[in-house]
């Protein structure tokens, strides 16, 4: 991948947009590692670790792992999200747990681990255990190696948080993007110890943009293989507009997996806006809610804005027609509100003003008080989480 997409997994910040913002830029620049989320109480540890590389070797190396947790004591279900393979594998330093996945576990109760694997980053790219035996093809075994390599981090990364009092390691999260997406499936097959659930966004290898994928079959028979033993709900999240596999491609490993006898939720994302790869940073509305729904079993639970009033008949959550009678401005800034994350809160004003806030700790009182700052007059509620509450 180009180093564009190294950056879209983690550049979506956790600040959240308020009224009339603007969607977040991907700015390579917020990964410095030297910056650390200390609301979230982010922590860097080097964890030990056996890799092979393609020449039969065994190293012993270390990678770094970031962490990041909510405010209270846990035990805390884990999710390790798997960062995808860059042409620069140096860049960047350290893959962090910032952005809109990691808002998302967080804001459900989740432990959030970053491996920045063995080969990337800034403890050095002297050895690659992902890399392929060199001139043989297709059949240079790269599939095997990155999976191998996935595995034993993944392994190792978990065997840490069982040494930390706060982590629940009997419902682990496997989640990843592009080569972290597939071999975060084909690890989790190979029977991880705690492993409830994985999160696959735009698995796959062999990225070109100029054609097709370079051996595309490698990755079919990988879900294939991961197919026959995975037997935890697995979700899906492709964009239509991926520049590197088409949606017929990735159709096709999801039927290879589910033909195998896995269990797959599949969602094509169609337009996923700046960078077709990262459905996991830019089109959360479309994976979220069929996330919510498969943690559910597990005892993790949607966060919700306290205090709202009930719901209303007046519209349904995305009809626009009150709304763009009043104002055509407040359409984009609405749609904004419906794609972010719970809990949330749009406020309105009859003179046109509006505001609307995501994940603060009451969202509701923080658009009120945004939308009466610019409106100067007293603002009402028109939608909290998934309902319209508005009352004429």
């Amino acid at each position: 991948m180009k180093r564009l997409h190294a950056a879209s997994i983690l550049a979506v910040l956790l600040a959240v947009p308020c009224a009339r913002a603007e969607p977040p830029s991907l700015r390579p620049e917020v990964l410095a590692p030297s910056r650390l989320d200390t609301a979230n109480r982010e922590t860097i540890v080097t964890v030990p670790v056996v890799v092979k590389t393609a020449d039969g070797q065994s190293h012993n190396a270390s990678f770094q792992l970031s962490h990041v947790r909510p405010a209270g004591d846990g035990p805390f279900p884990l999710v390790i999200i798997q960062h995808g393979r860059d042409s620069e594998r140096d860049y960047p330093s350290r893959y962090r747990p910032i952005g809109a996945p990691t808002a998302y576990f967080l804001r459900r109760g989740f432990a959030v681990f970053v491996p920045t694997r063995v080969g990337y980053g800034g403890l050095g790219t002297r050895i690659d255990p992902e890399r392929g035996a060199p001139g043989s093809g297709c059949d240079n075994g790269a599939a095997e190696h990155q999976i191998a390599a996935v595995e034993a981090q993944t392994g190792a990364a978990i065997a840490f948080a069982k040494t930390l009092g706060w982590v629940d390691t009997n419902r682990v999260v496997l989640a990843g993007q592009s080569v972290g997406g597939y071999t975060s499936i084909a690890a989790a097959a190979r029977g991880i110890e705690g492993v409830v659930a994985v999160f696959n966004f735009s698995g796959g290898a062999g990225a070109n943009k100029k054609g097709p994928p370079y051996c595309p079959e490698r990755i079919t028979r990988a879900y294939a293989t991961a197919g026959k033993t995975l037997r935890v709900p697995t979700l899906w999240v492709y964009g239509d507009n991926d520049p590197y596999w088409n949606p017929k491609l990735a159709r096709s490993w999801h039927k290879a997996f589910v033909d195998a006898g896995g269990t797959a939720q599949f969602i094509g994302v169609p337009n996923v806006p700046v960078d077709g790869h990262a459905p996991i940073s830019m089109a959360g509305h479309a994976w979220r809610p069929h996330a919510d729904k498969l943690l559910t079993p597990f005892g993790v639970r949607r966060p919700v804005a306290k205090g709202g009033p009930p719901p209303t008949a007046f519209a349904k959550l995305g009809d626009f027609a009150m709304l763009r009678s009043t104002n055509y401005e407040v359409v984009p800034s609405y749609q904004r509100f419906l794609n972010s994350d719970y809990p949330r809160a749009f406020a309105f004003s009859p003179n046109g003003a509006w505001a609307w806030r995501s994940g603060t700790d009451d969202p509701i009182k923080d658009a009120l008080d945004t939308c009466e700052k610019t409106a100067k007059r007293a603002c009402k509620l028109y939608a909290v989480d998934d309902a319209v509450v508005w009352a004429p």
